[in-house]
């Protein structure tokens, strides 16, 4: 995760690597996100991974973040997507 300027806040880290291990079924809603589905015969797979399920904003000065993903597979094959956050942490006044 970087703040504006590229200043790295968070640098990368593994969520999930599935390249030797399958993951255990008892793992399977702490590590896929909902309306997660496998392959199956006439419909391809939608596979959704839960990357940061406790991200605390409140260790963040408030203001706009860029989250960095990446995905590969054993092919080869790789992608990366940016996606915009904003942290606004401050009290709310009634």
């Amino acid at each position: 995760m970087t703040r504006a300027g590229d200043s790295v806040v968070q640098g990368w880290r593994t969520a999930i690597d599935h390249r030797l291990v399958n993951p255990d079924d008892g793992l399977f809603t702490s590590q896929y996100a909902r309306w997660t589905r496998q392959n199956k015969r006439n419909r391809t797979g939608r596979y959704r991974f839960v990357l940061a399920a406790a991200l605390d904003t409140r260790t963040l000065v408030d203001g706009l973040y860029v989250v960095e993903v990446a995905a590969s597979d054993v092919s080869g094959n790789t992608t990366v997507m940016r996606f915009p956050i904003r942290a606004a942490n401050r009290t709310a006044r009634f």
